[in-house]
């Protein structure tokens, strides 16, 4: 059957098909001749079990993990339930807070206490940084406009980990002092509706994939066996990938912004990837496999 039978079937969208598509979840068979795409009635159901599970709010890389091995289902539910647990308390506490709020509010001056609202929001804090997600709905807030549009399209991969340690606590601090004091970026038009269409992609989709240390340290050690040859060989090919790769909207959009940033002079403090490396496995992990192929190629 065609996307459109599917759609009607399923009430995905079809940004949200090729999206699951695209991440692996189902993989239609193609008619190149007519570039049409044919999905047969297990698409259909995996898109079932997909859209029920993203509607539990599962991720889409836990999704896969279930598709992929059925026996691991309960490992990720009870993972899930727990997340759930979490947001129940933290709403709960919210409750609490307003509640609180509304019991300090005077009715003479119409207005809160400033102690109230310092105590209350302190208290606070300090639950929602245990929780995975902090830091990139903290980023959205404290840098609303494009900068902080900029930022989580470029940061936001590596943010996902909890605030659990007093290393990572002065690590987010510095890190957020370090951004604001990067120089005010005029945003031309062209470059704001970009941001505008990849902030939404980043905020309804999870575009960035776990690294995976087998496959990386399996690369690093075939790279070391590559003569000179091999590995210029290796590159190009890359680079050729990559430009193939261009057609794609979001390939382009982020193409766009990072040309916009070079030719602008844009770049990040240093120190940012210090802190990062403390907030983040993943991009502790990116590093170390930059390292492992800058000693190898010499």
């Amino acid at each position: 059957m065609k996307i459109n039978e599917v759609m009607k079937i399923t009430g995905l969208t079809k940004k949200a098909i090729y999206y699951y598509e695209n991440t692996g979840l189902i993989n239609p068979a193609k008619d190149y001749e007519n570039n049409y795409r044919i999905y047969t009635d297990e698409d259909v159901d995996l898109l079932k079990k997909v859209d029920l599970l993203r509607k539990l709010e599962v991720p889409v890389k836990d999704i896969a993990i279930i598709l992929s091995d059925p026996f691991k289902i309960n490992e990720v539910m009870v993972k899930q339930l727990h997340s759930i647990n979490d947001k129940i308390k933290y709403l709960n506490k919210s409750k609490n807070i307003i509640e609180s709020l509304l019991e300090d509010y005077d009715d003479v001056n119409k207005s809160l206490r400033t102690d109230s609202f310092e105590k209350l929001s302190l208290y606070l804090d300090i639950d929602k940084k245990a929780c995975e997600g902090y830091m990139k709905k903290e980023l959205k807030r404290i840098f609303p406009g494009n900068f902080g549009k900029a930022m989580s399209f470029f940061l936001n991969a590596y943010l996902d980990e909890p605030i659990d340690t007093e290393e990572k606590e002065r690590a987010w601090y510095n890190l957020v002092n370090v951004l604001d004091s990067v120089e005010e970026i005029k945003f031309p038009n062209d470059i704001k509706t970009i941001l505008d269409r990849v902030y939404e992609n980043t905020n309804n989709q999870e575009n960035f994939q776990t690294l995976n240390k087998e496959k990386i340290d399996k690369f690093i050690s075939e790279l070391s066996k590559m003569s000179t040859e091999e590995r210029q060989a290796l590159k190009t090919k890359m680079e050729s990938s990559v430009e193939d790769d261009k057609s794609s909207r979001s390939r382009e959009d982020y193409l766009r912004l990072r040309k916009f940033f070079s030719e602008n002079q844009v770049v990040l403090p240093k120190e940012c990837s210090i802190y990062l490396r403390i907030l983040s496995k993943k991009y502790n992990e990116l590093c170390e496999y930059i390292l492992n192929v800058q000693k190898i190629t010499g």
